[in-house]
């Protein structure tokens, strides 16, 4: 399935998980997975904030796997190796 926002062919979704529980502020919360993505930024953009019914999206990207490493308080680190 092609993501398609506005005029703007952003990828494919290749996964969508809504969860069963809700946050601790009472909000539901699920997580979509796209593929070719070209621009990341712009689909950030155009998807957030859009109504779909009752419910208002906001968008977080996700996080890269070595930033969930202890005491990185929510930033990112890449680690560039010269060969």
């Amino acid at each position: 399935m092609s993501s398609t926002v506005g005029r703007r062919r952003f990828g494919s979704v290749v996964d969508i998980y809504m969860a069963r529980k809700k946050l601790r502020n009472g909000k539901e919360f699920g997580f979509v997975r796209f593929t070719n993505v070209e621009d990341a930024r712009g689909l950030e953009k155009e998807l957030n904030g859009v109504w779909i019914g009752l419910f208002k999206l906001r968008v977080f990207p996700a996080w890269e796997k070595e930033a969930h490493t202890k005491g990185t308080k929510g930033h990112v680190e890449k680690r560039h190796e010269s060969i």
